[in-house]
């Protein structure tokens, strides 16, 4: 597909759904072929550049996805072990809780009521969303037996988060940072 025909998908995308700010990149081989990038940022207006950070929502799952399964490759974690054993502290009123595995957090199967969005969507930071997840959940019930289905579920990927933090011994930003973006050189992500 020609560039211009690509610049115009881009910009009918970008004027159809109101769009603030987008950077898009295709790349082949490890080659960029195509680059665009238009808006301003939400907090000064200022034209975006390479170094504008955008918020990186649901992507955030791979990257605990992938601490949770360094931990595993470690031996810290295992997959099929109930969270309650790492995760004292979470407790729910239906006492099912106590089946749901770190599988089940990272596959969406967990059961849990899906999305506690006290402060979520913000580029305020919030140090204490694991506190107020784990105070959610203590006074939420599971929507069914745990393993039963699968839907998407923003909760058990913030206790995945907090299993990272614990079984570690870091703060999750810590160890995402030292063992994710500092080796592959990801200097421009928060």
């Amino acid at each position: 597909m020609e560039n211009q025909k690509l610049d115009a998908l881009c910009e009918a995308f970008f004027t159809e759904h109101q769009v603030r700010a987008m950077d898009v990149a295709i790349f082949q081989q490890g080659s960029e072929i195509y680059h665009y990038r238009s808006g301003r940022t939400a907090s000064k207006g200022a034209k975006i550049t390479e170094k504008t950070m955008f918020s990186i929502g649901s992507i955030s799952k791979m990257f605990t996805t992938a601490a949770v399964m360094m931990l595993v490759q470690e031996g810290k974690l295992s997959l099929d072990e109930p969270i309650v054993k790492k995760l004292p502290m979470f407790k729910m009123p239906d006492a099912r809780y106590k089946n749901i595995t770190v599988r089940m957090l990272l596959n969406h199967s967990s059961g849990l009521p899906g999305n506690c969005f006290k402060g979520k969507y913000t580029n305020a930071r919030n140090r204490n969303h694991l506190k107020e997840e784990i105070e959610y959940a203590a006074q939420s019930r599971l929507k069914d037996q745990p393993g039963k289905f699968s839907v998407y579920c923003n909760d058990g990927f913030s206790l995945a988060e907090l299993l990272v933090e614990v079984v570690s011994g870091q703060s999750y930003s810590s160890f995402i940072y030292e063992t994710i973006l500092e080796p592959l050189g990801m200097e421009h992500t928060d």
